[in-house]
């Protein structure tokens, strides 16, 4: 392992802090040309490896952007099969990885090619194959926001859970606030359009049938999180968050939204939208294009308390 893979290593580290965009960073290890998964083995089995790695990641690239065609980005059954044949191989561990760890990573580009990497485990998705995290669907998903906002809980490791008041903007028809209900939370669900039934059935839902700006202020004063998934540019989506952050009667300690890239040069402003959240004082904001997000990115903003 020479000291130009290990500053690679720091820097790749360093990048997936930064990123907004990247679901996976690791250091490029080169490509292997192969026609089947023997040849690959094959392969793999005369590849140079630093001591350090200890576990082995394989995953093939999303067939499709997010959402398209009805695809999903999940790790097949062939993913797991292949990642525990090289890991035997190659007398490595495979799966879930442990803080810290080194990590070589195997990527089914097409049916002829892979490429291989490494990286260091530095953050919860990171100890996952290709960075996605393993997420069973529930039967009675009442909407593909489920999928956003169970993994975007996930990711941001927001405390929310039995109690927790929160109020969802923009609910119907409640992908979102199923996620935050089944972990016992309180909900207030904002939205003039109908939510699921399944949803209404909750008895910790409320439904404000209304726009945000329309519902009693009163109703918000002991919500600790805001949640939204709105389909508007993200300046409107942030002025009706400010909104509401800016009553004197609540004490909202969190945010997680999503912001919607209509156009790509929207990509320039981000920098912009975490000054107008740091402005309203959350000192923490994370932002991220998440496995289940399409042309959109993920916030999460949380204020520091006093003393913490």
């Amino acid at each position: 392992m020479t000291d130009e893979n290990c500053d690679a290593v720091a820097l790749a580290d360093s990048v997936r802090e930064r990123s907004v965009f990247a679901r996976y960073i690791g250091v490029s290890l080169g490509k292997i040309a192969t026609d089947s998964p023997v040849a690959l083995m094959e392969r793999l089995e005369t590849f140079d490896r630093s001591e350090k790695i200890g576990r082995v990641h394989f995953w093939t690239r999303d067939r499709h952007p997010v959402g398209e065609k009805g695809f999903e980005p999940f790790h097949t059954e062939t993913d797991r099969v292949m990642e525990r044949r090289i890991a035997d191989a190659l007398d490595l561990r495979y799966g879930k990885a442990l803080p810290g760890e080194e990590v070589l990573d195997c990527t089914q580009i097409d049916h002829d090619l892979c490429w291989l990497g490494r990286h260091r485990v530095t953050d919860p998705r990171s100890r996952f194959s290709g960075g996605l995290f393993p997420i069973d669907v529930p039967t009675d998903m009442v909407s593909r926001a489920w999928l956003k906002f169970e993994e975007a809980i996930r990711w941001s490791g927001l405390p929310i859970g039995c109690g927790t008041r929160c109020v969802d903007i923009g609910s119907s028809p409640g992908g979102a606030s199923q996620v935050l209900l089944t972990r016992g939370a309180e909900v207030f669900g904002v939205d003039p359009a109908e939510m699921a039934p399944k949803i209404l059935k909750y008895p910790g839902f409320t439904h404000l049938r209304n726009r945000v700006g329309q519902v009693k202020r009163s109703l918000f004063r002991k919500t600790r999180y805001a949640i939204a998934d709105m389909n508007v540019a993200p300046n409107f989506t942030l002025d009706v968050l400010e909104e509401l952050v800016s009553r004197r009667d609540n004490d909202i300690r969190g945010l997680l939204f999503t912001l919607k890239m209509f156009q790509l040069e929207l990509a320039d402003s981000i920098p912009e939208y975490a000054l107008r959240l740091r402005n309203l004082g959350f000192g923490e904001i994370k932002m991220k294009q998440l496995q289940f997000n399409r042309q959109e990115i993920m916030v999460a903003a949380t204020k520091r308390l006093e003393g913490g």
